[in-house]
This record gives C-alpha cells, sequence and structure tokens, in this order.
C-alpha cells in the first residue's frame, strides 16, 4: 500500500490531478484504496487513503478487456466479409465478395450480374467504416 500524498510526491502531481487520474483506474480495477484512520501531527484523527495492485483481480481484468477487444475484432471481421461488396444497377441485386467468383465474364473479364447480366459496380455504402478510435 502507498500513501496519495507520497504518490503525489513521487509523480508531482496535486491532489486533485491524481484524484482524477486515480478514479479511472479505480473504474476500470486496476488499482483499489483502503482507508485508514491515522493520528495527524496535531493529534487529530485523519482519513487517509492507502492505494494497491490487487494483481489477481488486475490479471483478470487484463484478460477480460482483451477478450472484449478480440470478440469485438471477430465481429468486425465477419461482418466485413459477410458485407454486401457489389450490387447490380440495373436489377439492385448485391452480392458479397464470396460470391465474386459467379459474377466473372471470362469473355470480358467484368464482373457481370447472374439474374440479368448487366455490368455490376463496387458498392460504395457497403465500404468498411472508418472508426474515429
Amino acid at each position: 500500500c502507498i500513501r496519495e500524498d507520497d504518490i503525489c510526491e513521487l509523480l508531482k502531481f496535486e491532489k486533485k490531478q491524481l484524484r482524477a487520474r486515480i478514479a479511472i483506474l479505480k473504474g476500470d480495477k486496476f488499482i483499489q484504496v483502503r482507508l485508514r484512520m491515522e493520528t495527524g501531527n496535531d493529534g487529530k484523527a485523519q482519513k487517509i487513503n492507502y492505494y494497491f495492485i490487487n494483481y489477481k483481480t488486475f490479471v483478470n481484468v487484463v484478460k477480460y478487456k482483451l477478450d472484449l477487444m478480440r470478440k469485438r475484432m471477430e465481429t468486425e471481421e465477419r461482418d466485413a466479409t459477410s458485407r454486401a461488396s457489389f450490387k447490380c444497377p440495373s436489377c439492385y441485386k448485391t452480392f458479397t465478395d464470396l460470391e465474386a467468383d459467379q459474377l466473372i465474364d471470362f469473355v470480358t473479364g467484368e464482373f457481370r450480374c447472374t439474374f440479368c447480366r448487366e455490368v455490376v459496380e463496387e458498392d460504395q455504402s457497403a465500404l468498411p467504416k472508418k472508426d474515429s478510435r
């Protein structure tokens, strides 16, 4: 356990700034706090915050966050492969990347609709969205 005042001295933070950062870490369950009553220099009882890392909890939180990231990546990958990538401008039929082998016209080298034989276009609305994070 390490006292709040000691952390402030080590990191050269003000208490307000430190508590804001610690609140984030506590919310993510990376650190925990223990409140102890101590007598100050003036003889009065004070509540002192002591912070510590519970390593078992820390490991579980990290594993959980990694699992969430893995699941999100798998979902994004699955959605990207099943998304319609081509669209016929004539009959509005959509085709996925996996159906592209059925669309190719080997004589002209173009992708043609299997229903109306019109040249299909890449569907711009189905392109992967760029995440701002």
